[in-house]
């Protein structure tokens, strides 16, 4: 935790700005405000303050969605398909193959809760519920991150299949 904090401190030091919309345990992106600084001699703040969408360019944010006790049953059942398609042997096989935990795609949800099975730590039955719960977690944040980022016109994707989403969101697009 030392080698956390020193990484935190020295953000704090060259871009307390951005240090303030931190945390100590963000490790990375800590790093990454760093690696900005000392790259470009600019720190993190002083970039975003200069960035500049583009004037000439009308967009629309368009955000399917959906109430988010529907979203969360929909992640259970994908958690659910995922174990009935043989989730533990996919993941047996990675790791017949040398994945071990520090490599980033066995850090993802689904597969990081699967090495508690492997230790003993944990029962199978457990893992998944824990990857479930995981998910929904997961989730949740990226609703947040993304209503925190643009103003977007929310699409219910319960109005039909997703192949009509193209066809609902030319719809959409013509009564505004």
């Amino acid at each position: 935790m030392l080698g956390d904090r020193s990484v935190f401190d020295e953000l704090a030091r060259v871009d307390p700005c951005t240090a303030a919309g931190s945390h100590p345990s963000n490790v990375k992106r800590n790093i990454r405000a760093l690696e900005v600084y000392h790259t470009t001699g600019e720190t993190l703040s002083e970039l975003k303050k200069q960035a500049r969408g583009p004037v000439d360019i009308e967009f629309l944010v368009v955000v399917c969605g959906m109430p988010r006790h529907e979203l969360y049953q929909r992640i259970n059942q994908r958690v659910d398909v995922m174990v009935k398609n043989g989730l533990m042997d996919e993941f047996k096989r990675l790791r017949e193959r040398g994945h071990d935990g520090s490599a980033p795609g066995m850090q993802c949800v689904g597969y990081k809760e699967l090495f508690a099975v492997e230790k003993n730590e944990s029962d199978f039955n457990q893992a998944i519920e824990k990857i479930k719960q995981d998910t929904r977690n997961y989730a949740k944040r990226q609703i947040t991150w993304f209503r925190h980022q643009v103003d977007g016109h929310e699409i219910d994707m319960r109005q039909g299949p997703l192949i009509d989403l193209k066809k609902r969101i030319k719809d959409f697009i013509k009564i505004l």
